[in-house]
């Protein structure tokens, strides 16, 4: 028989998490967006094309995540996916999980400065903007190949509800 031993993730199931406060920085991302963009060289297959598409951010029940759908169109391509934004209590961090078309299911560290975003993962990072009227966003997102960063993609963002 093999024991299980819970950690501080799981100790207590009855009692309801308190870490909203920590997540209130994350309302920026709420809405609808329309999106557009440009792949840049590092996508081979698609380099310098146009990017259209939108996202939905939404909080989850409870508000202790944050739903994302994004859906970007490009050539004969398109990438689309899901994503979690949360707050890991354990470590203190905030965090988005992104799960895509492409079959790859990514985990950002994301640090939050005023209104800029940065995403940092294994394989990819990002830089996002969001413009003093909460209307806008810009994202600069970049791979890693051969030990360097290369650009991706760039979007910006515009609020339509």
């Amino acid at each position: 028989m093999k024991t299980i031993t819970l950690d501080e993730r799981t100790a207590d199931v009855e009692t309801p998490h308190d870490f909203k406060h920590e997540l209130a920085v994350l309302a920026p991302i709420l809405g609808r967006w329309r999106v557009e963009g440009t792949n840049k060289s590092s996508i081979a297959h698609s380099a310098d094309a146009p990017v259209t598409g939108k996202e939905i951010h939404e909080r989850m029940p409870g508000e202790f995540f944050i739903h994302s759908c994004w859906s970007h169109r490009f050539e004969d391509g398109r990438h689309d996916g899901v994503s979690i934004f949360g707050y890991d209590p354990v470590d203190g961090s905030l965090y988005a999980r992104n799960f895509d078309n492409l079959g790859y299911a990514r985990r950002y560290e994301l640090s939050v400065d005023g209104r800029r975003w940065t995403y940092s993962g294994e394989a990819e990072r990002a830089i996002q903007d969001f413009g003093p009227d909460g209307k806008r966003f810009r994202i600069r997102w970049e791979r890693l190949v051969d030990g360097k960063w290369l650009s991706l993609r760039e979007l910006v963002g515009h609020r339509i509800g």
